[in-house]
């Protein structure tokens, strides 16, 4: 019993370096879990060239073919259609396979970045375009999954049909991988307690819909009124240049970094503030997790799946995706620096919900469901 996650583009083109994304990541977890569940995970992905090799012990191949659909007919002779699920790891790229199991995988709304310049009408005709491509992309496996609760939303109110047919979907929310213990927490708490410097995060790629803008324009007013702020920018991203320039006389209180995916929980306890401000195509966030649950005050936009994690004032703060109401909110969160009520409730969330245990506890009963048989709700 096999399972195939079909991708664009996990390894590089010549299969010598992994990509670095949220749904890498995801993809190699997914994987990892179904090893442990006895199913026989293998990557496959487009590429320049041929290859087969282990990741991470995970099998991966590589195939010269420039679209999905080509990409499943050069495994469809391995796959038995009477055991084997093939799993599209995002749904923008699934294709119809007839009598084989499929399930994609649907990464959160990303059609619903504000428009910027252009005709109205061309804005409009484009959107209308992303929806009807959106609701055919989800149609075209058997299975799916969700990472938030806001497409689910959307998707009822457009879905035309009175049901699904025989579409079956779940809802699993993205996980943070760790989290700080009581102990660790408390600790936390007392030394930022002691501390004469706030510093504040900024953990995006520097892109607009991303927030780099509205942030930088609210932090640069933080940063005039709060000598004792600092600020980290970690990414990468067209806006770095426009970062650089808004806060350059700023420079001994302002840095840009970048850092692996296993060390974000590490960055973010060196931080107190992680701010969230993204104005268009979000899902469940990771970044945003990763911050409650290293016990940052967070500071985040109700778009996509955000608005499903934080409840605004209890474990986090929640502002409208402007600079002026960031700005506002950042200082409602600066004021409550001392008070460790809402990262108490922050790192309780994480533990509670958005945990990596629950999150393969969901995978685990699903697959079990597709590929065994066996009872959904057992």
């Amino acid at each position: 019993m096999k399972v195939y996650l079909l991708y664009n583009r996990f390894m590089d083109r010549f299969g010598k370096v992994r990509k670095i994304g949220g749904v890498e990541t995801y993809t190699m977890s997914l994987a990892h879990l179904m090893q442990r569940l006895g199913y026989g995970p293998v990557i496959c992905q487009m590429s320049a060239i041929e290859f087969h090799i282990v990741e991470e012990g995970v099998e991966v191949k590589g195939f010269p073919v420039k679209s999905i659909k080509a990409l499943y007919r050069c495994i469809s002779g391995e796959v038995d259609p009477s055991s084997d699920l093939v799993v599209f790891m995002n749904d923008q790229s699934a294709a119809r396979v007839k009598g084989v199991k499929t399930l994609g995988i649907q990464h959160g709304i990303y059609w619903d970045i504000p428009r910027n310049s252009g005709p109205y009408f061309l804005y409009y005709l484009q959107r209308a375009k992303q929806v009807v491509k959106a609701l055919c992309d989800f149609g075209k496996t058997r299975y799916s999954v969700c990472v938030d609760y806001n497409f689910y939303n959307w998707y009822k109110t457009f879905n035309l049909k009175a049901h699904h047919g025989n579409k079956e979907f779940w809802i699993i929310p993205n996980y943070a991988n760790e989290y700080l213990d009581v102990e660790s927490l408390e600790r936390r708490l007392e030394e930022r307690r002691d501390s004469d410097v706030l510093r504040i995060m900024f953990a995006r790629r520097f892109y607009e819909f991303r927030g780099a803008v509205i942030f930088t324009c609210a932090v640069k007013r933080i940063l005039e009124e709060y000598p004792g702020v600092c600020v980290t920018f970690a990414g990468e991203g067209p806006y770095e240049h426009y970062i650089r320039e808004a806060l350059s006389s700023f420079r001994d209180r302002v840095e840009i970094i970048k850092y692996l995916p296993d060390e974000s929980f590490k960055i973010h306890l060196r931080h107190d503030i992680a701010v969230v401000p993204t104005t268009g195509s979000e899902g469940t966030s990771l970044s945003l997790l990763e911050a409650m649950g290293a016990g940052c005050i967070v500071v985040c936009t109700p778009v996509g799946g955000m608005s499903n994690i934080v409840l605004d004032g209890y474990n986090g703060f929640l502002t409208m995706p402007d600079a002026e109401a960031l700005y506002h909110t950042l200082k409602k969160a600066i004021a409550s620096r001392n008070d460790g009520t809402i990262v108490r409730n922050a790192v309780a969330t994480v533990r509670t919900s958005f945990s990596r245990n629950k999150w393969e506890e969901s995978w685990t009963m699903i697959l079990r469901y597709i590929l065994a048989g066996e009872n959904l709700w057992h």
